[in-house]
């Protein structure tokens, strides 16, 4: 249709040459197009790493306050329609010309960004290795002090087994000497007997030395024999009395013995329940230290991870960081591009106008 174009008769070579220009710039800015909304897809994705990545160094910083979430918006709606008007045109290549310069600022503070997000994740990384490490500390401390605890534990009921071995020998020499104490007491009336029979005797020897007297010399030999008698019943009614004072200490020694072993028996029955609560104690004690012990493990484990978490995050900073810098790079090409489309579009309608 060059008549159409050209009323009075144009050259038709120079009309498709100048109608080529226009479909290659087109399908040029078509492909810059795409590549602009693929980079601003690439800038979001890179954007929410961020900031979760922010978020976990937050937390793991245990901060009070929370930073304004960061939003930018690079949607750019850049115009699929590209008409043959001069005007439509140039409003379509200075809506893309504001998208451009949009975008290389957003570029540039999501590179701001990437990079104070990267800081932070070293930090939070270093604190995280140094809480690992504390912890890590801290469990072998439990550890220690579990083996500590079934140390004691064990020496506790080594104290118990002793102490209950004690009492029963101390009930079994309070039954013995409680056995020695009757001993005493039945010494005690056999030595009362002996004395009863030494009085009697005594008293006997008393009437044969009378009846002696009265037989005269007939009875001297007699007299000898009851003074012999009565002179022994006097020995052994002293020896009786030396042996009852002699018992009487025993028995008196032997009761005091019975209470002070009485005594120790309790005292070691005392000590039992005393050695039973320690036992008690230490071993809710124990379970408590595998409970800690549990739950140290369980936050190295955590900070592990963390640690690990970091690493990821900081590895996806750094590529949306040469991302947001790729990004600057395409927005000078596209300004570039665009500028050199809107001079080439120009030129081609003033030459059209004046054909």
């Amino acid at each position: 249709m060059p008549w159409a174009v050209f009323p009075e008769g144009a050259d038709f070579a120079r009309v498709v040459f100048h109608a080529t220009i226009v479909v290659a710039e087109v399908g040029a800015l078509w492909w810059m197009t795409d590549s602009l909304a693929k980079a601003f897809g690439a800038s979001d994705a890179a954007r929410h790493e961020a900031e979760e990545a922010r978020a976990e160094a937050e937390v793991l910083q245990q901060q009070n306050h929370e930073h304004d979430d960061i939003e930018r918006n690079k949607q750019a709606m850049i115009s699929e329609r590209i008409a043959a008007f001069r005007d439509e045109i140039s409003a379509k290549l200075d809506g893309m010309g504001v998208k451009v310069h949009e975008m290389r600022g957003s570029a540039e503070e999501l590179g701001a960004v990437a990079q104070d997000t990267t800081g932070r994740a070293a930090s939070v990384s270093d604190a995280s290795e140094t809480a690992s490490s504390n912890v890590q500390m801290v469990a072998s401390a439990a550890e220690e002090l579990s083996s500590s605890i079934a140390e004691i534990s064990r020496q506790v009921e080594q104290t118990t087994g002793i102490v209950v071995k004690a009492t029963e020998n101390a009930q079994t020499s309070n039954q013995k000497v409680a056995g020695l104490a009757d001993a005493a007491n039945r010494i005690g009336e056999v030595v009362t007997l002996i004395q009863a029979i030494a009085e009697q005797t005594n008293l006997l020897a008393l009437n044969a030395t009378i009846e002696a007297a009265r037989a005269g010399e007939a009875g001297k030999g007699f007299a000898v024999v009851a003074a012999e008698v009565k002179e022994l019943a006097t020995q052994t009614s002293k020896a009786t009395e030396e042996i009852g004072a002699q018992i009487s200490a025993i028995q008196a020694e032997t009761k005091g013995a019975v209470e002070s072993i009485g005594a120790i028996a309790e005292t070691m029955d005392e000590v039992n329940s005393y050695t039973a609560a320690i036992a008690a104690a230490v071993d809710e004690q124990g379970a408590a230290t595998q409970e800690i012990s549990r739950n140290v493990a369980e936050a190295a484990d955590g900070t592990g991870r963390v640690a690990a978490n970091i690493g990821g995050v900081r590895e996806s900073v750094e590529r949306t960081s040469q991302s947001a810098s790729s990004m600057s790079d395409a927005t000078e090409v596209l300004d570039s591009e665009a500028t050199e489309m809107r001079r080439a579009i120009d030129n081609f309608l003033k030459d059209v106008a004046a054909a």
